[in-house]
């Protein structure tokens, strides 16, 4: 599946029939009320992909790592690492751009006295490197904000027009997805065509078959390199244009190796799960079991921008019950204590 078509469906058609995904990846993050952070990943796929040890989030040789069979040809990897606080996780899960997922979690804390409140919050960063059309140009930021509620946050929906509107959204997803990925490598074939400076490919000329050039290109699937330079060549009929792909070759491989990564990123698929101290007060997850709140299909608004998940618990300050208790109790005894007093210097 290409990243057009994997992208497609997860973001905007949500169709489990069209995702064939590599690798399901759940992400556990215990927060204790000391602070410190444990986290997990587990995940599961066939002998080839989990051996292979080419992950979308950030493992190294400093995790607790642990293969084994669960079934059906089925294999899953588990990975631990515990975190002294929000700080060293948050240095550990910001990840590589174009290597791994990127995120920044945090963890705040406000007193109350008998209680208090903790947030922690994930942001999961956009993976689509390419940005040279903005999404808003075809689809809303209101639109992108009821796509969240109702298929992520699975808020539901207010009229039948919300549905009706998020069909006709994904259309034009389809269509930002295809012109932003054709602008991306369009652009470098013109810096090329201005590098070579070759009078019998202007970029005047290459300019004024753009169009056309963009309804080839978007009907070739994104892998096909090879396809794609020669309809390049034959639209453009120069022999400057195989001159341009050599002098830019490093460019081209850069943006092959993007969309390589959209791809892997898409075609796999995620969940992710908190687990807060104390009781759970208030949270956007969608799904809560006790003191674990949980988000799944994030991924496709991950695709246009950040996504963030966040969940405030309410846990017991005892240490400040037991000081109320002593000093209450302080305070009472030594008023029975002056009372006492007072008595006993009466005259008799």
């Amino acid at each position: 599946m290409t990243p057009r078509r994997a992208v497609h469906a997860i973001a905007f058609l949500f169709i489990p029939a069209l995702i064939t995904g590599c690798l399901d990846v759940e992400t556990t993050t215990t927060l204790n009320r000391d602070g410190s952070v444990r986290r997990a990943y587990g995940i599961t796929g066939d002998s080839a992909a989990v051996y292979g040890g080419r992950y979308t989030v950030a493992l190294d040789s400093t995790w607790s790592q642990n293969i084994r069979n669960v079934g059906d040809q089925k294999f899953e990897l588990t990975a631990t690492k515990a975190f002294a606080n929000a700080e060293a996780l948050n240095a550990e899960v910001n990840g590589t751009p174009g290597r791994t997922l990127m995120f920044t979690v945090s963890v705040d804390e406000s007193f109350q006295w008998f209680t208090s409140l903790l947030t922690y919050r994930e942001t999961v960063h956009r993976f689509q490197p390419i940005n040279e059309v903005p999404i808003t140009d075809y689809i809303s930021q209101s639109e992108i904000e009821r796509f969240i509620e109702h298929e992520v946050l699975k808020e539901p929906f207010a009229t039948t027009g919300d549905s009706l509107s998020l069909d006709d959204a994904s259309d034009r997803f389809e269509e930002w997805n295809s012109r932003n990925i054709f602008a991306a490598y369009y652009k470098i074939f013109l810096d090329g065509v201005r590098e070579l400076n070759d009078a019998s490919l202007s970029t005047d000329y290459v300019e004024s078959r753009k169009d056309t050039l963009y309804a080839v290109f978007s009907r070739i699937d994104a892998k096909q390199e090879d396809a794609q330079r020669r309809a390049f060549e034959n639209l453009l009929d120069r022999k400057g244009a195989g001159e341009v792909y050599r002098i830019k070759s490093t460019e081209f491989d850069h943006l092959a190796q993007q969309l390589e990564f959209v791809d892997e990123v898409s075609a796999n698929t995620y969940r992710t799960s908190v687990i807060m101290p104390g009781i759970i007060v208030d949270t956007n997850a969608p799904s809560l079991e006790g003191n674990r709140a949980e988000w799944k299909d994030y991924m496709g608004v991950a695709y246009v921008q950040d996504f963030e998940m966040w969940v405030t618990s309410e846990v017991v300050n005892w240490w400040a019950i037991i000081v109320t208790a002593v000093l209450i109790l302080g305070g009472f005894a030594l008023l029975v204590l002056a009372t006492i007093r007072r008595r006993s210097r009466r005259p008799a």
